[in-house]
């Protein structure tokens, strides 16, 4: 059953993805929080099963000390994904200011 073409999206605009959630992703990508910033997309974006799989990545990395590199890969492949439904979700000079803040 193809469920293709059933929900249409409106991009949302800047209004909707507000200037402080995108300034806070910005803040936690410049101290080097890259998983809550991925966090926080997916806050964004109400994808609250990649915020639970994020959090299970902080966990992972606050008790090793160190982000294992198999790990890492997971991350940059949800990475990816939200990035991708962002770029569908947002107008585009939304989407940039997203994409920048990282």
């Amino acid at each position: 059953m193809r469920l293709t073409g059933l929900v249409n999206f409106q991009p949302l605009t800047e209004a909707d993805a507000s200037d402080a959630a995108i300034k806070r992703i910005a803040k936690m990508t410049d101290n080097n929080d890259h998983t809550g910033a991925l966090i926080e997309l997916a806050k964004l974006l109400g994808n609250t099963r990649t915020v639970k799989i994020l959090t299970a990545i902080e966990t992972i990395h606050d008790t090793e000390q160190h982000l294992p590199t198999h790990v890492a890969q997971y991350r940059q492949e949800i990475s990816d994904r939200l990035m991708d439904d962002a770029r569908k979700r947002f107008d585009k000079a939304t989407f940039q200011k997203i994409q920048a803040a990282f």
